[in-house]
């Protein structure tokens, strides 16, 4: 697991070791990250136009909230742009 950015402060570390249950989503993760890092679960809720202003990628590919997460897959969790 890989913080970028604002979300880097906001977990007080770059990254971090996550164990999860075989079949785990992205979802399960989060949960398990925000229980961990309030901090992150404030930021993760924060939103624009309904939008998280947060995305995730898994091994270097933008994944949703219901990825299936495989042992030893690179999470990174990012901040997302905003404008028009």
């Amino acid at each position: 697991m890989r913080y970028q950015g604002l979300l880097a402060q906001a977990a007080g570390c770059a990254g971090e070791q996550v164990a999860l249950p075989a079949g785990a989503t992205l979802r399960e993760l989060a949960e398990v990250l925000w229980a961990r890092r309030p901090a992150l679960a404030q930021a993760g809720a924060a939103q624009e136009g309904g939008v998280s202003m947060v995305r995730w990628a898994v091994n270097n590919r933008v994944a949703g909230m219901s990825t299936p997460l495989a042992d030893g897959d690179e999470v990174l969790l990012f901040a997302g742009a905003a404008g028009g």
